[in-house]
């Protein structure tokens, strides 16, 4: 990435990637309900609320207990 240095191996993580630094500064930011986090990245955003705040969800799926 010209503008932080970070490497990827393909050019589609980071086509993604720039994505991030394109909408930093605008409304598009997506924002954690439970803590400070903050990602241009939906996709990271579903990542981070499964691994640390799994345990807030009140809903139990009916097929396989998740």
């Amino acid at each position: 990435c010209e503008e932080c240095g970070k490497h990827f191996s393909h050019a589609g993580a980071l086509f993604t990637h720039k994505m991030v630094h394109k909408e930093k500064g605008t409304n598009k930011m997506h924002k954690c309900k439970f803590c400070e986090y903050e990602t241009a990245e939906q996709g990271l955003l579903n990542r981070h609320l499964l691994a640390v705040h799994s345990k807030n969800f009140p809903h139990i799926c009916v097929e396989c207990g998740k």
